[in-house]
């Protein structure tokens, strides 16, 4: 695949097929699938070149950096399980945050707040959505909300999240949780 790069139009050939990205400093992060595996691929923004791949099982479905670009939280659908690699981008390794098992289960969005210490996670199977609360420093859910709707995306605001639903019988709705 190309990607075509903003400066010059240079362009990175990635192998595979990208499906998400996120950006810090000059860094980005693009999630790529090939027929073997899921990685996160590093791009230097300037030159071009890529820094790191990092490999994962599962299928990445949704991709979050933490305000300081040293960690990378890639959400991951599995067979009947979901949870997020966490990509520590200076001592370049990768942990997991477990999250949920259960026939037709899907991780949907991720949102980071500005600390970088909740992480919130869009859920979905065949019951409905929910939006799981994560704390990035213990690796824990500490809560949980259920929403009903399919998550289509999430943004935080100061102790809110807006939680766009999209389906059929309400068709876009956008839910306001109070965080606290």
């Amino acid at each position: 695949i190309l990607v075509g790069h903003s400066l010059g139009g240079d362009t990175v050939r990635l192998a595979g097929d990208p499906f998400a990205v996120v950006v810090a400093d000059d860094r980005a992060y693009v999630s790529v699938a090939t027929a073997g595996h899921d990685s996160i691929v590093t791009v230097d923004t300037i030159t071009g070149a890529v820094l790191a791949e990092y490999p994962l099982a599962f299928s990445v479905t949704a991709l979050a950096i933490s305000p300081d670009g040293k960690r990378v939280f890639a959400g991951r659908t599995g067979h009947e399980r979901i949870d997020i690699a966490d990509i520590d981008t200076t001592a370049e390794r990768v942990g997991t945050i477990d999250i949920a098992t259960g026939p037709g289960i899907n991780l949907d969005a991720l949102r980071i707040d500005s600390t970088g210490k909740r992480l919130y996670v869009a859920t979905s199977d065949s019951r409905g959505s929910r939006l799981v609360i994560v704390n990035t420093e213990t690796a824990q859910a500490q809560a949980t909300v259920w929403v009903g709707a399919p998550i289509r995306d999430i943004a935080i605001g100061d102790g809110v999240a807006y939680v766009l639903t999209s389906d059929l019988e309400h068709r876009g709705v956008v839910h306001t949780v109070d965080l606290s």
